[in-house]
């Protein structure tokens, strides 16, 4: 019963620990999440500046695997190069080290505090920014108790024969020891809770020298799994590849002589032996990769090999086009209208699959929402590079047209990718079939804003104002097409007809979705109407 009620108290303590990690991460992202990405993006001219770079993020983020999460993408968007992402994660490594050595500290008296300046932000915070460094004071706060109730629940351990002879057999087994710490911390995706874990145990005499480091070497390991798992493919896992190869060459050089190594660590305080491992770690790896990571970006490409002309990354997005504000507006511009063959695509194919009952064709439009995201925040970054100060008025303006057009853009493939699929694979596997009213009132819709988006498109090229009056008057139209398509089913139900009934939630659901994508296209034509003055605060005039 003892034995259970230690686990019990050590299992709700590491929980807290890692929900503490998740809403700290959460707010920090929330509060200045924007801002560290700009800088990953654009601030790093050379090794030296991306690694230090990546150590500031990951320390404020409290997470290298949020950082990894950010670079993967900028690497995917063409934005970082592959080098320049390997030395953020770098610096990464060592940030999220730096973490652990500053929760080490004596830090109790800080968890009430900051209790309750996170309360007070969350409660009377004015603005998404407050909330979040309110959430990310409650977790700090959380993560600090939780510490705590580590040292108190594993104290009982130190009397455990049982667990005595277990940490005994594992540290004569060098390789199992690393591998169940790198399956703890992959499985808790933080590197940094396992440490934290590790360092309360050998603060309690339950872990030599020895088998702490092989557990600090694990949970290293362990921590680069899951970015690699998270990125699906492209220059994106290569960097995660490359991060995963340099720890796990760091974790067989600790397992080879770890018993050399941990022999004269023994003057060490326990308490304070897995932080320092975990920093000698990060550090090492660190000084050793970082003129290694030309050879090392080779060898990924090697092993992960990418496509000789991407798909999923921008094609006109050109550095030295920044160079000369027009022509990066233009390369914008390009890579923008090649979100609008995606998003056609999606559309077409999503249409194909209703008509057919197709799953493939309703799949393939999901996996094109991927390639329409990473792009999507390319312009954005790409465009945000651009200094506003030496914009013409003009510029600026199309600058901020060719944003709000791919946020649009974006969020159509969200809602085709998130709720359209979804809804036309259930009714596949339902084997429902439409009535052939209902069927051809959702057809005659997804032509219309077909038809709306090619209309969206000439007048992002052109701004044509008779054009925008004419695509934000759709709304109206859709609203009236879905309306009438409404009345038209309930009045199908009500007569008894079988398909009807049959794909009733189904056929309001898609109704309400294409309103939706309508209201995303029609939308692109504000920037242009509200130039002109034809917009009352809330419709056309």
């Amino acid at each position: 019963m003892q034995a259970n009620l230690v686990l019990i108290s050590l299992g709700g303590a590491v929980s807290l620990l890692l929900f503490g990690l998740s809403l700290l991460k959460g707010g920090l992202e929330a509060a200045l999440g924007a801002r560290l990405r700009l800088l990953l993006a654009n601030g790093a001219d050379n090794r030296g500046q991306a690694f230090v770079l990546g150590l500031l993020v990951t320390m404020v983020l409290q997470s290298s695997t949020a950082t990894a999460a950010l670079m993967a993408g900028f690497v995917s968007a063409g934005l970082v190069s592959l080098v320049m992402a390997q030395a953020a994660m770098l610096g990464a490594n060592v940030g999220t080290s730096l973490v652990s050595q500053i929760l080490a500290f004596e830090l109790d008296w800080l968890s009430p505090v900051a209790l309750v300046l996170g309360l007070g932000l969350r409660r009377f915070g004015r603005n998404a920014a407050a909330e979040g460094t309110g959430n990310a004071a409650i977790g700090l706060a959380l993560m600090l108790l939780s510490l705590a109730l580590l040292k108190e629940a594993s104290a009982p351990l130190q009397q455990a024969p049982a667990f005595q002879v277990m940490l005994v057999l594992v540290e004569d087994a060098p390789v199992v020891a690393i591998l169940i710490s790198a399956a703890l911390a992959a499985l808790a995706a933080s590197s940094l809770a396992i440490v934290l874990f590790v360092a309360s145990l050998a603060a309690g005499g339950l872990v030599g020298p020895e088998l702490c480091l092989l557990l600090i070497a694990g949970a290293n390991l362990g921590g680069a799994l899951p970015p690699f798992l998270m990125t699906l493919g492209g220059a994106g896992r290569q960097m995660a590849l490359a991060n995963l190869l340099v720890r796990g060459v760091g974790a067989i050089a600790v397992a080879s002589c770890a018993w050399l190594i941990g022999a004269r660590l023994a003057w060490l305080d326990p308490a304070s032996l897995a932080v320092q491992a975990h920093i000698a770690f990060n550090l090492s790896l660190a000084a050793a990769a970082l003129p290694l990571l030309g050879p090392i970006s080779r060898l990924v490409s090697w092993l992960a090999p990418l496509r000789a002309s991407p798909a999923d990354g921008p094609h006109h997005l050109n550095e030295k086009a920044l160079a000369e504000p027009k022509a990066a507006i233009a390369a914008a511009m390009r890579e923008s209208l090649r979100i609008t063959d995606m998003v056609r695509q999606m559309l077409t194919a999503t249409l194909g699959g209703l008509r057919s009952a197709d799953e493939a064709a309703c799949r393939s439009a999901s996996a094109i929402d991927h390639r329409v995201d990473v792009l999507q925040e390319a312009v954005k970054l790409y465009l945000s590079r651009l200094s506003l100060d030496d914009l013409e008025r003009q510029e600026r303006r199309r600058v901020e047209d060719i944003t709000a057009y791919t946020i649009n853009l974006e969020h159509i493939g969200d809602v085709i990718q998130r709720s359209l699929v979804p809804l036309l694979l259930k009714n596949i596997r339902m084997g429902t079939r439409f009535s052939k009213e209902g069927f051809a009132e959702i057809e005659h819709l997804f032509e219309q804003i077909l038809g709306n988006l090619n209309v969206a498109e000439t007048l992002f090229l052109d701004g044509d104002i008779e054009l925008a009056r004419k695509l934000f008057s759709t709304k109206l139209d859709v609203r009236r097409i879905e309306q009438e398509s409404r009345r038209k089913h309930l009045e199908r139900l009500r007569s008894g007809d079988a398909g009807s009934l049959a794909t009733s939630s189904i056929h309001l659901d898609l109704l309400r979705d294409l309103k939706r994508i309508n209201g995303h296209i029609a939308s692109t034509a504000l920037p242009s109407l509200e130039r002109a003055g034809l917009l009352n605060e809330s419709r056309l005039k």
